[in-house]
This record gives structure tokens, sequence and C-alpha cells, in this order.
């Protein structure tokens, strides 16, 4: 469910939808966006509004120190950086005068996917809260599309959700995309002819996500081994977790 921010993009509430289980994911504890760097001054109210607890950050320490978000008072601030590639894929707006945009293509996309999903700590650190039973929470990187995709679908998967509805939230960047075009897709449309690739650093393509499920049963066979093996979640604490957040 998208919440209205004026400078913040990309922002909505994990809350309402159904698990397997036929439980629904509370609302107002769980929510996802962009960057928090334009937040207005109505913005901040409204943050504070939500009584906003933690926000975890993925984004790298250049990326902060460009847009630094703004100090929220009472909210912890979690600095947890996500990408574990050879490139950035989230400093979009640096790559339309990068060389990089020429080496972009689908298999260096689901390469990026899929090593965001194993051993990275980031998402350690997210469970980690999910685990402390803390929120409201945000969780956020730049457009709040790719590595924020991956951190909520990893939401998801502990809290029951299934996939198909995982697979909704995370497309649904596109529909804010198109009516809401970011700053920095102008140079980009100048700088990209595959469109394919284009739509990939704009919004989010299912094939991306469908990889790094592949991967993670892949490796993993089930859900499940993935959770204990890369978070420590046996069946006990996933229950905890789910009673917290499940209604």
């Amino acid at each position: 469910m998208f919440l209205p921010f004026e400078g913040i993009p990309n922002f909505r509430d994990l809350g309402g939808v159904t698990t397997i289980e036929g439980k629904h994911v509370k609302k107002g504890l769980l929510y996802r966006c962009g960057e928090l760097s334009k937040s207005t001054p109505k913005d901040l109210q409204q943050l504070q509004a939500l009584h906003i607890r933690t926000i975890i950050d993925y984004r790298d320490e250049s990326e902060i120190e460009a847009h630094p978000t703004p100090r929220i008072q009472g909210v912890h601030d979690v600095h947890a950086p996500a990408s574990r590639s050879q490139f950035n894929l989230a400093s979009i707006e640096d790559l339309a005068s990068s060389d990089l945009l020429k080496q972009l293509n689908m298999d260096l996309f689901k390469e990026f996917y899929a090593s965001l999903a194993f051993e990275n700590p980031a998402y350690q650190t997210l469970v980690s809260i999910l685990k402390a039973h803390e929120g409201p929470m945000i969780q956020h990187c730049t457009a709040g599309k790719d590595r924020t995709g991956i951190g909520s679908m990893i939401t998801y998967l502990i809290l029951g959700v299934p996939y198909t509805t995982i697979v909704q939230d995370f497309l649904e960047t596109n529909q804010y995309m198109e009516k809401h075009p970011p700053y920095w897709q102008k140079p980009l449309e100048l700088a990209v002819k595959d469109p394919e690739i284009l739509q990939v650093l704009v919004g989010v393509n299912q094939t991306l996500l469908d990889h790094v499920h592949d991967e993670i049963l892949r490796k993993y066979g089930t859900i499940e081994m993935y959770l204990k093996e890369e978070y420590h979640i046996d069946e006990q604490t996933r229950k905890e977790i789910q009673d917290f957040y499940l209604e």
C-alpha cells in the first residue's frame, strides 16, 4: 500500500497482505521506500506520526555522503550497506556518465541480485531487528527497488507470505515509477539504447527476483533451510517473529 510523501519516493506499507496460513501482516510496522534525503518538513512530520523507531539504510557510504538522511528525533538509524558487486547499480544517477553502462546486461543484473541474497551482513542486520521485534521500521536504499526489494522479500519469506504476493509487491515499483519518474531517468534515457536494460535501471524486472528465488531453492532446497542457514531462524524463532508481525 503506497503512502503519499512529497519528497520520499516509493514509500509503502508492507502490511495488509495474507500469508500462506491465512494470517495478515500487520499494518503500520514494516515500511519500504527510496532515499529520505529529499524529505520535506511535511514528510518529516508524517514520519514522526508513523512513530518510526528504526531506519535501515542499505546504501553505500558514498551514497549517504551525497544524499544524507535527515536526523529524526527518537529514530535509530542503522547503516547496513547491501551491495556486494563489482559495480553499484544503486548509484543510478552516476551511471549516465559512466563507462559501466556499456557493460550492463541481464546476466550482470542477475549476478548482482543473487549476490545480495547470500551471506550478506546487511540482511542479517535486518533479521536481527525483526528478531528483536522492533517496529515501526523502514528499510530503504536509493530508489527503494533493488536492495530494498530483496530485503522486503526476505521479510515476507520469514512471515510466510506466498511468493506470488512477494512478486506483486516487487512489481509495484513499476507502477510508482511510471507515475513518478525519478530525477535521474532522463539522463539514462539519453545514454541507454537497450530498452530492457533501461527498464531494469528505472524499474524492476520479475526475471531478476525469480532468479534469486530459484538460486535460494537450488542452494538450500527449501525456504526453511535458507532461513535457518543464512539467518539462524529455526521454527521457534520464526514463530516468535510471526506472532509479533502477524495478526
